[in-house]
């Protein structure tokens, strides 16, 4: 039984035997069920939102393979690919883009990042990084700082390899101790 029916369930027993024994106030009990339900339904469909499904998976899939080609990593020969999804389903895509000037180069995700803030998008659930020559790539520090910018502890970042085989990570094992000036609830992470 899901965590969340055993405690409707608790609280529903809890109410019952209370107000047999004329203990309780119903009104009050069911005040807090409907607290209680309200808390956990919307905590409920952010992770729900952020599952992985064959149907995400394969429209971000999709849309880093199609921009792929645009790639422009003539330095490195290492073209990245990478494609988020936003709270509202909206899809955004970036390439790489080498400069002889190494430190100007920029990295797909952030490719992605600045195209999706570009259009008043802000809040990402999804993000699918690919480079054909690196199984399971990993975004690089900077843009684990970038994505974690604009995500939450749910959002999931998927790491492809040429077969189309993914693993998956959410924000905080992709970036444990953040540095963000508004604490994240799952960021009370202890150090030491």
């Amino acid at each position: 039984m899901p965590q969340i029916l055993k405690e409707i369930k608790s609280l529903l027993n809890h109410a019952q035997n209370a107000t047999a024994h004329g203990q309780a106030n119903v009104s009050f009990l069911i005040k807090a069920l409907l607290r209680h339900l309200k808390k956990n339904i919307a905590s409920s469909a952010m992770n729900y939102s952020n599952q992985l499904t064959t149907a995400v998976f394969q429209k971000l899939w999709i849309a880093a393979l199609r921009q792929l080609p645009h790639s422009y990593s003539p330095y490195s020969n290492f073209p990245v690919t990478a494609s988020l999804l936003m709270e509202d389903g909206s899809l955004f895509t970036g390439i790489n883009i080498e400069n002889a000037s190494y430190s100007m180069t920029l990295c797909a995700e952030a490719s992605a990042i600045a195209n999706a803030i570009s259009q008043k998008h802000q809040k990402i659930t999804h993000v699918l990084v690919h480079a054909p020559k690196l199984d399971f790539c990993p975004p690089c520090g900077a843009c684990r700082q970038r994505i974690n910018e604009f995500s939450t502890p749910n959002t999931l970042i998927i790491l492809t390899n040429q077969q189309g085989n993914y693993k998956t990570l959410t924000m905080p094992e992709l970036l444990p101790c953040s540095f963000n000036l508004e604490a994240h609830p799952s960021s009370d992470q202890s150090i030491g």
